[in-house]
């Protein structure tokens, strides 16, 4: 017990070494950075005997095996600081010329996968996911098939997390938006069909780690997989799934779907809101459709006149109670509603004279 105690502690003093050496590395580059204007990053590389700063193999090794999932969000939250200050430094300066990271990441996510499962394993994986943002990705690409191997290897619900902050920062380092996320969606409802999200993941999904993912998407709005939204509405209709997953489920995932679908297969799930929150209320289904106001900008010119009604009223009674409903702010909502045009927008408009907002 006393070799295995000595052996943590040098295995705490190593790790704290490395952590050292990654800030130091990260400093340099802020420093050069800030001191040079022309050429933001200092290239101590080219001067004999002096320290290098742009991250090499060695690095990303230290970074991934060494590192907690929040140490690797530390570092690319400062690389994210560093490209933000300056629009002609590039992504490429902070690493070493000529580093294959495309095929370095990859080529770590097969090696990984045909070892056993384990804590260190799921961790090392859930930080190649993250720090694989550094490279712009596209489509024709295999990276989100690997990160559904992740997944399915590890049965980490994390991973949806991870891809969640990837996602986060890709799309602050490159402006390309070359992924199409459509499979990876496809592959988080088939989970859920499959009944493969276990209590963590549904966590991860009530703390809104598809929210990325969905954002980004929103810029193409061409989900178009309508077989499979019919397949998940018919698993929401089922007998089998509880009330309460029903909510959940209709929740975190519609809303969302219509903020990123096309024409049909936004039809398709409007029609199973309108009939879903109809009749009895409570106040998940007040949410859900607060939801699908603010993600669906045609939803309420779509859902029949008594649910809309219905629900107007329960809006205003919330107004009433300090204009709050869980965390969502209904005085902004009323603003902007209000300054819409068409009859079904009236409503927004007397509630803001009517509580001189």
């Amino acid at each position: 017990m006393q070799q295995s105690h000595i052996a943590m502690e040098k295995y705490k003093n190593v790790k704290a070494l490395f952590k050292n050496h990654i800030d130091y590395k990260l400093n340099l580059i802020d420093i050069g950075f800030k001191k040079y204007k022309v050429n933001p990053l200092f290239n101590f590389s080219t001067v004999k005997h002096g320290p290098t700063t742009e991250l090499n193999i060695l690095d990303l090794f230290i970074i991934l095996n060494f590192s907690e999932n929040k140490g690797v969000v530390k570092i690319l939250t400062k690389i994210v600081d560093v490209l933000k200050r300056d629009d002609s430094f590039k992504i490429e300066n902070i690493f070493e010329k000529d580093l294959d990271l495309k095929g370095y990441f990859i080529n770590c996510i097969d090696s990984l996968l045909l070892k056993e499962n384990s804590n260190d394993l799921g961790r090392v994986l859930n930080n190649i996911i993250v720090l694989s943002s550094v490279c712009d990705w596209e489509s024709g690409e295999i990276l989100l098939d690997k990160f559904k191997e992740i997944f399915l290897k590890s049965n980490n619900s994390e991973v949806i997390e991870s891809v969640n902050k990837f996602v986060a920062f890709n799309s602050q380092i490159f402006e390309s938006k070359n992924m199409d996320y459509s499979p990876y969606i496809d592959f988080v409802i088939n989970l859920i069909l499959e009944n493969k999200i276990n209590l963590w993941g549904y966590r991860s999904l009530e703390r809104g780690n598809l929210s990325n993912v969905f954002n980004y998407m929103s810029w193409r709005k061409d989900y178009s997989n309508i077989d499979l939204v019919q397949a998940f509405i018919h698993y929401l209709n089922s007998p089998r799934v509880s009330v309460e997953d029903r909510h959940f489920y209709s929740i975190v995932i519609l809303p969302y779907l219509l903020y990123v679908s096309d024409s049909k297969v936004k039809e398709i799930i409007r029609l199973y809101i309108d009939q879903y929150i109809d009749g009895d209320s409570n106040e998940m289904k007040f949410e859900l459709f607060l939801l699908c106001m603010l993600y669906d900008e045609d939803f309420l010119k779509t859902i029949s006149d008594d649910v809309r009604n219905k629900y107007f009223i329960a809006f205003e009674k919330y107004c009433e109670d300090e204009f709050k409903f869980k965390d969502y702010l209904l005085s902004g909502i009323v603003l902007d509603y209000a300054k819409e045009e068409g009859t079904q927008y009236d409503f927004f408009r007397e509630i803001k004279n009517k509580f001189n907002l």
